[in-house]
């Protein structure tokens, strides 16, 4: 199994954290959305960042990348293609 690591950033506490994907799968569980909230920003009553914990812009090879929750607490990510 192959995968990939995508890096999250938070530059208003100048923070980051890399999670590992399955190649052809890019869901990150409940657990690495936990770990990534926690790296990023870690004060519960902070409103510095997104789903988790990222601020400005997040990319993987040059391109844009978000996320959208699923109804698990999962989040799957998306890259903007051109």
């Amino acid at each position: 199994m192959i995968k990939d690591t995508v890096t999250f950033t938070n530059n208003f506490h100048n923070s980051s954290v890399n999670l590992r994907l399955d190649e052809d799968y890019w869901v990150l569980t409940a657990r690495q959305v936990r770990r990534a909230r926690e790296a990023l920003c870690g004060l519960r009553d902070c409103t510095c960042g997104g789903m988790l914990g990222e601020r400005g812009p997040q990319s993987w090879n040059g391109r844009r990348l978000y996320g959208e929750w699923s109804s698990n607490g999962e989040v799957e990510l998306f890259i903007e293609m051109d």
